[in-house]
């Protein structure tokens, strides 16, 4: 399992402080949210490498029948000879916990968590993508930056295609 070690910086940044100075209560709240956001995340990941082909509707991922589609998408990929897929969570624990909070009425809590949730999910993603980029970079290869269903044209869609073919529930507990 991925260890994430949680992003003060980022969670401010989801937060959307700029630099300001927080007060002491804020200070402490961040503190022990971060913390709890930490000992509730339970980081798993999976990822897959595709050999790819072009096509008239897009970029076929082989022994898959998903096609990339979308000019973004295929314009971010052109050239591509593979193309890595992966999915990340940190599971349902914090989503509970920020329900929790927005029940009490404890919506500064509820905000702070919601944004270690983000911080530490791109984390765990940023941490996969590495392991992507040294297999790549072992086999000859190198990875361009990380896109998204849902950047730009590529349709959000997308992510219903994926899941099965990464075997996100079974492998990682992630339904869609």
């Amino acid at each position: 399992m991925i260890k994430l070690d949680g992003n003060r910086k980022e969670v401010l940044r989801y937060l959307g402080y700029g630099g300001q100075s927080l007060s002491p209560e804020m200070e402490g709240q961040l503190d022990l949210v971060l913390k709890q956001g930490l000992s509730l995340a339970a980081p798993r990941s999976v990822y897959s490498v595709f050999e790819a082909e072009k096509t008239d509707g897009g970029l076929l991922l082989k022994n898959t029948d998903l096609i990339l589609s979308g000019e973004n998408i295929n314009s971010h990929l052109s050239g591509a000879e593979r193309v890595a897929v992966m999915a990340v969570t940190i599971g349902i624990r914090i989503e509970n916990a920020i329900s929790a909070y927005e029940r009490t009425g404890e919506i500064t809590k509820a905000m702070i968590l919601d944004a270690v949730g983000t911080a530490l999910v791109e984390e765990l993603a940023d941490k996969v993508n590495a392991e992507i980029e040294n297999e790549a970079e072992r086999n000859g290869f190198y990875c361009k930056t990380r896109f998204s269903p849902g950047y730009g044209d590529f349709p959000l869609e997308t992510q219903k295609m994926i899941m099965p073919i990464l075997g996100c529930e079974k492998r990682i507990g992630v339904t869609l």
